[in-house]
Order: C-alpha cells, then structure tokens, then sequence
C-alpha cells in the first residue's frame, strides 16, 4: 500500500468509521516523542503515529487509536467491542491479515483486562491479610486509592469488592 499517514488516514477513516469526524475536525501527525506506536489526544483531537512502521502497522494503529477517539481511552468492553467490529470489516472486505492482527489484539487485551481485576481483586484480600480488624469503607477506600479511584467508582467499575471482602473476611475468622 506504502500510503502517506493522510492518506492511510483517510482511508481508515473512510472505510471503518464513516461517521467518525465528519467535521473533518481531527488529524493524524507522526510524532517520535509519544510513549508507544500510537497515541489519541482527545482534547487537541490528534491521532499521534510513531514514524517508522510498516502499512499494516499503520493500520493497525489508526484503527486502534480512532477506537478510542469513538469510545473512550481504555482498553475495556467498549473498546474492544468497537475494534471486533473493525477486525470483521477487514475480514468482510478482504483484508484477513488485518483483522487476524486487530482480533490477536482484542485476545490480548481480554487477557489484561481479566489480569488487572484479578490483582485489584487480590488487593483487598492482603488488605485484609495485614489488616484483619478493618472495616469495609476503609479497605475500600485504601486500595480505591492505591489504583487511582474514588471509592464510589472503584465499586462500580469492581463489583465483586462487598463479595471479596466477605470471603476473606470468613477465611480469617
């Protein structure tokens, strides 16, 4: 394909989000200084590309990062549901190699994901290894604030936190 980042741009834009920025109000620039192959700055609505990488590559990070300009900038349900819907595209117009790469990426980070509650979950329990005597809202509030959280939003995005918590509770006993 060996395109300009415009036009590879365009056509991601064009082919797996036609009603994405339709104001034409976003851009795609190279830049050496982000942390990884990618970047979506949704403030400036810059989607951010390293410089040296193949076409699919190129796809294959455009595609990722407009999936967070559309959904939200995690790696979660919404994300991946959003880059399943790319990957079936690809395949539906021809490019398997693609949606093989953009389904592999999915799978990994379904298994992030998994990993990263199951920590989160664990923390509640050496919590309450070290701190046997404390109360729910203190554990809560602890490990909420270890992982970045409020502790209102860390139990919704955690739903099992009540159920973990009462478990190792009973094991301690």
């Amino acid at each position: 394909m060996s395109n300009s980042l415009k036009e590879a741009y365009e056509y991601v834009c064009n082919t797996f989000f036609p009603r994405f920025d339709r104001q034409k109000e976003w851009i795609a620039k190279y830049s050496s200084k982000i942390p990884g192959q990618g970047l979506c700055d949704r403030n400036n609505k810059i989607i951010f590309v390293e410089r040296i990488i193949s076409d699919i590559e190129l796809l294959l990070i455009l595609i990722h990062e407009i999936c967070h300009a559309v959904t939200s900038n995690d790696h979660g349900r919404k994300w991946q549901n959003r880059l399943l819907k790319a990957a079936e595209l690809a395949a539906k117009i021809g490019q398997r190699e693609l949606s093989k790469i953009l389904k592999d990426e999915i799978k990994m980070y379904q298994n992030t994901v998994r990993t990263y509650v199951e920590v989160v979950y664990n923390s509640i329990e050496d919590c309450l290894i070290d701190l046997p005597q404390s109360s729910y809202a203190t554990i809560i509030k602890y490990v909420a604030k270890y992982y970045g959280f409020y502790p209102e939003e860390f139990e919704r995005r955690f739903k099992r936190c009540r159920k973990v918590y009462e478990e190792q509770k009973r094991i301690l006993s």
